[in-house]
């Protein structure tokens, strides 16, 4: 299996995977041929790109981090969090509403962790099937399964990944109570509209501790997770230690898989471009230790991902390895050659150039 880009696909492709849209609903099967119609779909639903099966890498399996079906209901779980408005609930049912909510919440946290720890040592390898539409919903997703996978190397206990989880799984909640035109806008926001945006720091640790019964380590995390090592960040500019840890592993993660996702007005950054942005911001918007765990065991290649090597060859990403994320296992499109870029000796002058996904253009800066 493979990721080909949108404008890589061609008829009579084979998809790999289900596409879900931001409700965990499938919109498109696995094994389906595709067909102009099905790619004109992909495009007006606003995916990047998607996985194809072919006789090339059939022998390539893309781990999911949580098994489909979890995934599809976290995806329902969190659209129906961040949509259903408070002021549509009948007072007198509130609280059993607010129940049912915080029960879901945590059987679904137990679901996301208890996958992911199953997983061992095994590093992140998974490139963001989403659309920009409903963006808030996959990010929320994928942002906390990346922190948890953090984690477990930072070494924390089940009790503290399932709380990391729960601040993850509700980080943004607060965009529920801001308006809701400035966040479907399709050009980078106005100052007084950033101002407005980042309302829902305040919004979303006041709605959590007041209606749910969550430690108070998840709504401190929720409070903090804008805030930079450094102290320049908000709502409180808050600096290194005084900031939660779980608010500086959520941190990493949000603006990673902000900046590797297609916006509106901007296409994504390379996973490469993202980690370089991350490292160079070590110690003044980040934790300098999260990054270096984040870059140790997030896949800057995830298996699947088709590279340019140095050598004019281009290749597919087969294996990753710890420590190394820039020295990969491929296969060599041209010949079908296994290179092991960490070990093989006649691959020590072989680097990976860049990963091929289209014309894209990273001299936006993230928008949060």
């Amino acid at each position: 299996m493979k990721y080909r880009p949108l404008l890589k696909l061609k008829k009579g492709m084979i998809l790999g995977q289900d596409v879900l849209n931001g409700s965990g609903k499938v919109l498109m099967k696995e094994h389906r041929i595709l067909d102009e119609e099905a790619i004109r779909n992909l495009e007006e639903w606003g995916f990047p790109g998607v996985y194809i099966d072919d006789s090339f890498t059939e022998s390539i399996e893309i781990d999911t981090v949580i098994r489909p079906q979890i995934q599809a209901e976290a995806l329902k779980l969190i659209s129906n969090m961040y949509t259903t408005p408070q002021d549509k609930i009948v007072e007198k049912e509130k609280d059993k509403t607010v129940e049912e909510e915080e029960k879901r919440i945590r059987d679904m946290v137990q679901d996301i962790v208890g996958d992911i720890t199953s997983d061992g040592d095994v590093m992140y390898n998974l490139l963001n099937l989403k659309n920009y539409d409903e963006y808030v919903y996959y990010h929320t997703l994928y942002v906390t399964m990346m922190s948890v996978h953090i984690g477990i190397r930072l070494g924390l206990s089940r009790d503290e990944l399932n709380d990391l989880a729960t601040a993850g799984l509700l980080h943004d909640i607060g965009r529920k109570f801001v308006d809701g035109h400035l966040q479907e806008l399709k050009r980078p926001l106005a100052p007084e509209e950033m101002r407005e945006i980042r309302r829902h720091v305040e919004e979303g640790t006041e709605f959590v501790g007041s209606n749910f019964h969550f430690s108070k380590d998840v709504v401190k995390a929720i409070q903090d997770h804008h805030e930079n090592f450094d102290g320049t960040g908000y709502p409180n500019r808050l600096k290194g230690d005084k900031i939660s840890i779980y608010a500086r592993i959520l941190h990493v993660a949000d603006v990673y898989d902000a900046l590797i996702t297609k916006k509106p007005y901007r296409s994504e950054f390379r996973p490469a471009d993202a980690m370089e942005y991350l490292m160079a911001s070590d110690g003044q918007e980040f934790d300098p230790d999260i990054i270096q765990l984040f870059v140790d065991w997030v896949a800057v290649y995830p298996v699947g991902s088709e590279v340019r090597l140095s050598n004019g060859q281009t290749a597919i990403v087969e294996e990753n390895y710890p420590h190394f994320p820039l020295r990969p296992r491929v296969r060599v499109v041209e010949t079908g050659e296994e290179m092991d870029l960490r070990s093989d000796m006649s691959a020590l002058s072989v680097v990976i150039v860049e990963m091929v996904k289209g014309d894209l253009f990273s001299s936006e800066m993230h928008d949060f």
